[in-house]
């Protein structure tokens, strides 16, 4: 019998809320200038400036990460981008989540931790784990925020960044055993049956990736549990002013939902 590890809750996310280190955004304008984009036309009509996104300690919101990722699917010359700006991310560059799983014991770890704190790293999908009856796991793909031009991209993106993660931490050693997508196949799918390196299937009932048990404990050979315990604890504080922010937002508007109001003060958004 199957069994779900991990299961997101993929609602409630508050997508103006300025939490994430602009990392992505960075790999995504670095691949656009190997194609002659410069980061100013990427950034256009977006509020981001790139001498704020040098600064270490900013923060951008998923609205504002996907607005670049909006640009890019508009100028970009070539469809395949999300693809390759996953292919070019590094471990580091989900940030204090990186140095968690990559301090992991072994894959099985480094997967339940990844499907946990999800959010803390900025990305827009989220996933769960399911342990099959032939000991084999499952990752499926969860959307965590709808934006239907942009599914494939960032259904891309996160999967070859997370490929890529997980062969970097085991100097090469692992494999997926099968990835499927849930939407049609694109022009571009030799490139992506190559960078993952396994069978790739289009137009599935959902999307996923299939980790053969005999990876699952593959050792990390940068393990360190006391580097992993400090990185724990910051993702695990980080998720919880997450969640608060979140609830603070869901709770105020329940009350004004609740509350009978004139037509000005319904005219109130906390949107605005």
């Amino acid at each position: 019998m199957d069994r779900i590890y991990n299961p997101v809750d993929t609602q409630d996310m508050d997508l103006d809320a300025k939490f994430h280190r602009p990392a992505y955004v960075l790999v995504l304008i670095e691949l656009m200038k190997e194609w002659g984009i410069s980061p100013e036309r990427m950034l256009e009509g977006t509020n981001l400036r790139l001498e704020d996104l040098s600064d270490p300690s900013y923060r951008i919101s998923i609205n504002e990460e996907l607005a670049v990722y909006q640009r890019a699917e508009q100028i970009s010359p070539k469809p395949e981008w999300a693809v390759l700006a996953g292919h070019n991310s590094d471990i580091t560059t989900h940030g204090i989540l990186g140095y968690a799983l990559m301090t992991c014991a072994d894959l099985r770890q480094m997967l339940h931790f990844s499907v946990r704190f999800y959010k803390v790293s900025g990305t827009t999908i989220g996933a769960e784990l399911v342990e099959k009856a032939s000991g084999d796991y499952e990752l499926r793909i969860m959307d965590a925020v709808n934006a239907p031009g942009l599914r494939h991209c960032v259904q891309e993106e996160y999967m070859t960044a997370l490929v890529r993660g997980m062969t970097q931490i085991t100097n090469g050693q692992f494999r997926p055993k099968h990835i499927t997508f849930d939407f049609p196949e694109p022009e571009y799918r030799a490139l992506v049956r190559d960078i993952f390196n396994c069978p790739v299937d289009y137009d599935g009932a959902l999307s996923s990736m299939l980790i053969d048990r005999s990876h699952l404990d593959m050792r990390v050979p940068t393990w360190e549990p006391v580097t992993l315990e400090a990185c724990l604890q910051q993702c695990e504080l980080i998720l919880e002013q997450m969640t608060s922010a979140e609830g603070f937002v869901e709770e105020v508007r329940r009350i004004l939902l609740l509350q009978p109001c004139d037509k000005r003060a319904c005219e109130f958004s906390l949107d605005a």
